[in-house]
Order: structure tokens, then sequence, then C-alpha cells
């Protein structure tokens, strides 16, 4: 295996806290990380001062399928346990500080948001990059990390800004990013991101306690399988409520369109549809050899930070059954919807020529592509390839105890209609890949 053991990478320190914590949870020193709902909740309302939290039928629902499937499946370490704890309970505070602002101001949920444009795409097929190279253009916006990981002002935001200072989530995320990094340098090498970066708005997901992130840092089969089978519309209807937050927090009119991605949509477009009917919706493909890969790599990445018994073979399975998912419901749901609302672009054809295929992509949108943008675009592609030339992401369909036999006959007719290419082999071993070529666009190495 080219996978490290789950504990190899770890630092002392983390290892330590995994000892110790437990220890001063039993000797009454530390309260243990409680996992129930009614403690979140009771948590959630003393810390904030606040009882409302809004209509929240939908974010419960789901919060109660999540913690049962934390307990008995995640096979969470106490860090694990306090990372989970630490997510759920920032959740449910949002939610609280949400619904004050919206009483306060009720003017949030008049803001006008202009029809976003929707990369719609697989984990690890380029969407990223295109989301960043979009949003390079000054007349699109989109969310930061910062932002994304707490998409609701904290009161200590609104203390900063009255007293003009740096929104305190900004400090924040970097600190866990730090903190990331150094438990686990794969999540970087995967994903290279900070605080201030152009990303997708999985947490915004969250705040509904739903969405691909979830299910991408723990082993949670029962919640996962619980939101396939349940309508997703409250989590956007919750999603367009947070981006009109953060344009209203911004200062914005509303007029340039939001730059938005996340697998989460290839798996619920009619629910992405019905908040957002006008969209304009990119889809991405990839060989799909390549994308179960490299996303069960970037899942396993992120399980081993909270678990020490995390299963790749399980990981591969369960990988490969969300790509099947995603692309059957992306392909039944795209027949309903206008094709001047829908454009396709491979992978590969980003990475031999971004600029034409964002020349395609422009021609979709029926907007000129601006000197100012396409300026833009090429220094983030030069900041990009400085700063993660160096980086390795590397892994193996035999880490996850798959071959190609297992993926390509699935996904025969999705290659045939996108006519999307294998990735041409370049080393010795079969199905082994290197490289940032999920990231920034550099040729991968496939073997």
């Amino acid at each position: 295996m080219t996978l490290p053991a789950a504990t190899a990478f770890r630092p002392l320190l983390l290892r330590a806290a995994n000892r110790l914590f437990p220890l001063s949870w039993d000797a009454g020193l530390l309260p243990p990380p409680d996992l129930r709902e009614a403690t979140l909740i009771d948590m959630a309302t003393r810390g904030t001062g606040l009882s409302d939290f809004g209509d929240d039928t939908f974010a419960r629902t789901q919060l109660r399928a999540l913690l049962p499937a934390l307990e008995g499946e995640a096979r969470l370490t106490p860090m694990g346990r306090i990372i989970a704890h630490g997510a759920l309970l920032m959740g449910l505070k949002q939610r609280l500080w949400a619904e004050a602002l919206f009483k306060r101001y009720p003017e949030i949920r008049e803001q006008p948001l202009a029809s976003p444009i929707v990369i719609v795409g697989h984990m690890r097929s380029g969407t990223t990059r295109l989301q960043r190279l979009l949003a390079s253009d000054p007349r699109f916006t989109a969310l930061r990390l910062y932002e994304a990981m707490s998409p609701v002002p904290w009161p200590s935001s609104l203390t900063a800004r009255s007293r003009r200072r740096a929104d305190p989530r900004i400090a924040y995320t970097s600190r866990a990013l730090r903190l990331l990094s150094h438990i686990n340098p794969g999540i970087a090498a995967a994903h290279p991101t900070g605080a201030t970066e152009i990303d997708e708005e999985l947490g915004l997901f969250d705040a509904s306690f739903t969405g691909a992130q979830i299910e991408a840092q723990r082993r949670v089969p029962s919640f996962a399988r619980h939101s396939e089978a349940t309508d997703q519309l409250p989590a956007y209807r919750r999603l367009r409520e947070l981006l009109q937050l953060a344009s209203w927090w911004r200062g914005e009119n509303g007029t340039r369109a939001y730059v938005l991605k996340t697998p989460q949509h290839l798996q619920d477009l009619p629910a992405l549809l019905a908040v957002f009917p006008d969209a304009k919706l990119i889809f991405t493909h990839r060989d799909p050899v390549a994308l179960v890969a490299s996303g069960a790599s970037l899942v396993w990445n992120q399980m081993v930070v909270q678990s020490d018994d995390v299963d790749p073979n399980w990981i591969g399975q369960e990988w490969l059954h969300k790509t099947l998912l995603r692309d059957r419901r992306a392909t039944a749901a795209r027949g309903a919807i206008p094709t001047s609302q829908q454009y396709d672009v491979r992978y590969a054809d980003v990475n031999a020529d971004w600029q034409a295929a964002i020349d395609g992509i422009y021609a979709f949108l029926g907007q000129p592509l601006e000197t100012p943008a396409k300026s833009a675009m090429r220094t983030y592609t030069q900041h990009a390839a400085r700063e993660h030339r160096h980086t390795a992401h590397r892994y193996t369909l035999a880490d996850f105890g798959l071959t190609r036999q297992d993926i390509a006959p699935a996904f025969a007719n999705y290659c045939r209609t996108h006519a999307i290419p294998a990735e041409t082999p370049a080393a010795t071993r079969t199905d082994a890949f290197a490289g940032a070529a999920d990231y920034d666009g550099a040729q991968g190495v496939t073997a």
C-alpha cells in the first residue's frame, strides 16, 4: 500500500491527546464531549443566550440521523469526538446567531441574488480549479473559505467590524488549517487552500447538518443513506439565505453572480433548481477510474484525522457507490433542464488548454471574457503552479481494494456520452496516480 498507517503521520502531541483526554474525562477534570441532542441544544442556547432556532425541522431530523451514526459507526478517537462535538455545537450556535440577525435585520432575507453559476461535478474532477478561475473575474463573486466554514458572522465579528478590525473568523480558519496540516499534511496535498482562498459552500450545508462534507470526514453510512433518501430542498433554501447573509454582510448589491460548486449538487439537482431556477450549470467530467481513486484518497486523508480505525477497502466501495449514485441522479435530472442552462467541460480539455476551455464557458454564459478577468486568471494559474508544484498527492486504486474492472464497466455509458478519455498510463504500476492533477491542472501520472 502507498497509504501510510492511520497513525503513522500523527504528531506526538495528537497521540498524547488521544491518551490523555479520556483520563481527564474519567477524573472529572474536563467534561467529555457529549453527542446527545439534548446536551448539544442546551450548550448552544446557554452559550449564546439565544433560544430561537427558526424553522429547524429538517436540520433537527438530519441531526437525529447523524448522532447515532457518529456513536455507532464512525469509530471516533477521543480527538475525533471533540472535533465532531465542536462542529455540531458550532452548527447549532450559528443557527441561533442567524435567526437573531434575520430578526434584527429583516432586509437580509430581501437581499437580491443574481442567478448563480454552478459548477456541477464529482469530487476531484477539476471543480476547484474552474471555480477559482471564474471567481477571478471581478464581475462574479464567490465565498472565501472562512465564510464557507463559518457562514454566519459571530457576535465578535460585529464587534471587530465596529472597531475596524479583521473578522475573527479569518484567524480561526487559519489556525484550523495549520492544525489540520500538522495532523495530516496529505489533506493540504489533496486540496490546497487558505482562509481567504475561494472555496466551496460545503459549510453552508453543514448548517443544516447535511451534505457531502459530513460523509467525507467520518464513516457514517446510515446517515449517508438517510440523506440520499431525503428531499434536500430545505437545505438549499437555507443555502440561499446564508448566501444572502454573506452578500448583506459584505455590503454588496446582489448584482454579481456567485460561482458555486460542491459534489452535493450532482446528487440534488432538482432541489438546487427549485431554489435557483435560472442557474447556469457547468458540468465537469473526468475519467471515472481517476475520480473514484482520487476521491477515495481524499476521504481517507480526512477520516484518519478523527479515527484510528479507517478501512480503505470500505472507503473504496463507498466512494464507488457515491460516484455512481451522483452520476445516475444527475443524468436523470438533466433531461428536464433546458439545454440553454447546461454546459459540459472535460477535465482533460482544461488540462490541455485552460484558456480555450474558459473561452467556451464564457460563450455559454453569453458574456465577453474581458482583459482584466483573463489577466487575473493567468495570475491565479501562475500562483497555483508556484505554490503547489512540490505538492504530491499519491494514491492507487489498489489502496482501496479496487481495480479498473470494478469501475470502468459501470461508467461505460457516462464515458461514451461525454467522450471522456482514459487518463494515459505514464509509469509502471497499474492504477497508480501521483501529482497535483486533481487541483491545479498539471497532468497527473497514471500507471
